[in-house]
């Protein structure tokens, strides 16, 4: 330990973890706040829902899908699982051919659960991190 200029001791900062996994889990905690903050703008700003399906809708469903399934924490688990049934419903519709008010009004319920769900990673995330973070 140290001694600063005030004559506090001041400690050092342990991470029970390997500085690649805390690495990726950082930039995985900034992902998750920018998205989320994205996502909370075009709420409150009443930005057009789009009904197109993109890749990207794809990619998050594979995504959450598997996130979904590797991780063993029942909270994280609902919330892929909600994520999963977001991207899933809408490419369900699109290939069933639902009419262009019904697609939009379910890619406008989802954008909200999207946004509450990416809220949630987020504070998931910090109290993840709080936990495994020690002075020593």
């Amino acid at each position: 330990m140290t001694v600063g200029p005030t004559g506090q001791v001041r400690g050092h900062v342990a991470i029970d973890m390997g500085w690649r996994t805390a690495l990726v889990l950082a930039l995985f905690f900034g992902f998750c706040l920018l998205a989320t903050g994205i996502s909370l703008w075009r709420i409150f700003t009443g930005a057009p829902v789009g009904v197109r399906i993109t890749w990207q809708t794809g990619l998050l469903l594979l995504a959450a899908l598997w996130f979904a399934l590797k991780v063993e924490d029942r909270a994280a688990q609902f919330g892929a699982v909600l994520l999963v049934l977001s991207s899933g419903s809408r490419i369900l519709l699109a290939v069933l051919g639902a009419s262009a008010p019904v697609q939009s009004f379910n890619a406008l319920i989802m954008r909200a659960v999207n946004a509450v769900v990416l809220t949630g990673f987020c504070f998931y995330g910090g109290y993840w991190f709080k936990q495994r973070i020690r002075r020593i």
